[in-house]
């Protein structure tokens, strides 16, 4: 069974930096984090008097610092799924009853362990929307901060859905392994259409990154 606590705290790095939001736990910053959250929280001080897109962004930078704890909470999940699995492998199997109680843990430590990346690339995924929409609304200069972070958490996608690929050939249920590889496809799905989707919008705004005096979204 895989753990992918760092292919989460990746998705959590790139979103934006840790002091944008408190999480209760430290965590290091990198230069990953110079990403989404960078882009729209200096674009929302350079708004100036566009009302509209000043609430748009005020609204984005909302929804990404509850992104950055949402991910957060998924990456001490992963860890706490992956140690009640080494838990379960640990019980004894000298007796039947052991040996079938111990199964059913272990299966059910599998299935939780499997679920979370499944969340975690939803959770990613829906990241990957507001990255969307940051392109369309931050300042030209920012626009390349934006789009690699979005290139990276379309990464992290494709690395915590391998958790899944991994895992769900351990159990048993032909009914759930099913479930999940289907649920996999959609998110593998998605982040393709979302990745695309930001690379056209990006491609399309970048024309104009030569014209500084339009620092704006246009």
């Amino acid at each position: 069974m895989r753990h992918n606590r760092s292919h989460v705290q990746l998705a959590h790095s790139v979103i934006g930096r840790t002091s944008c939001v408190h999480l209760g736990v430290k965590r290091r910053s990198s230069p990953r984090s110079r990403c989404i959250c960078k882009g729209a929280s200096i674009s929302l001080k350079r708004a100036g008097e566009d009302i509209a897109r000043r609430e748009a962004l005020v609204l984005l930078c909302e929804e990404i610092n509850y992104a950055l704890a949402s991910t957060s909470r998924l990456a001490d999940d992963d860890s706490r799924a992956f140690q009640e699995y080494l838990d379960a492998r640990s019980l004894p199997r000298t007796t039947e009853e052991e040996k079938t109680f111990r199964n059913a843990t272990m299966e059910t430590a599998i299935l939780n362990a499997t679920r979370i990346p499944i969340a975690s690339a939803r959770q990613i995924c829906a990241a990957l929307e507001r990255a969307e929409r940051a392109v369309k609304l931050s300042d030209l200069h920012l626009l390349t901060d934006i789009f690699g972070g979005a290139l990276l958490m379309k990464a992290a996608v494709e690395a915590v859905l391998l958790n899944v690929v991994a895992n769900v050939s351990l159990l048993s249920d032909e009914g759930t392994r099913a479930e999940l590889q289907a649920e996999r496809i959609e998110m593998e799905r998605s982040s393709t259409a979302l990745g695309e989707s930001i690379a056209r919008a990006y491609r399309a705004r970048i024309s104009n990154l030569g014209d500084m005096t339009g620092n704006s979204a246009e």
